[in-house]
Parts: structure tokens; sequence; C-alpha cells
């Protein structure tokens, strides 16, 4: 099996990179498809994830909880900007009005 340097250097100068080729197929046509609603329902989940941490975090009086809590909230903002950064790269959904919303 040829390496990914070795299938680089022996393709056609004619075969560039498509970034709208279709996928290989080792991975299910069902993993491409973008739905709407899905993607909304973890838009909704990690806003009320983080609204839900922020709310408990007012009523924390115990100092020892709080790297708990930096690192909980500090992973559901991740989880925010993957969802944003998915949206740049189009795989939201095929609705751009989604993409304001969501980004």
């Amino acid at each position: 099996m040829a390496t990914v340097k070795e299938a680089v250097a022996n393709r056609e100068p004619s075969e560039a990179f498509d970034p709208g080729m279709q996928p290989p197929s080792s991975i299910p046509k069902y993993c491409w498809v973008k739905d709407p609603w899905r993607s909304m329902s973890y838009v909704v989940r990690d806003v009320a994830i983080v609204l839900g941490l922020a709310v408990a975090a007012a009523r924390l009086e115990n100092w020892f909880a709080w790297p708990l809590y930096w690192v909980a909230q500090g992973t559901m903002f991740w989880a925010l900007f993957v969802l944003g950064h998915d949206c740049g790269h189009g795989n939201f959904s095929n609705n751009p009005k989604l993409y304001i919303i969501a980004a």
C-alpha cells in the first residue's frame, strides 16, 4: 500500500484536490447527510448546559469545586466553538440562514 507522500508524488498534475469531491466510500453515506434539526438541537443543548453551569456557579460557595466548574464550562465553550467552526466549513446545514443563527 502506498504512503500518502507516494500517492501525492505519483498523481497526475490534472488530479488536483477537489474539496467538493464525493468522500471515500469507507464512510457510510448517512454520515454525510446534513440534518438541520439535529444541528440546531446541538446548539440548544450546548447553550442550555452553558447557562445551567453559569447558574450553578453563581450559587457555588465551595472554592474546591471552582476548578471543576472551569473545566466543565471551558469544555462547553469549546463545543460552541466547534459548532461555529463547522458552520464556517459548511457542515452545519444546507440552509445558509441557519449559519447566522448558529454562529
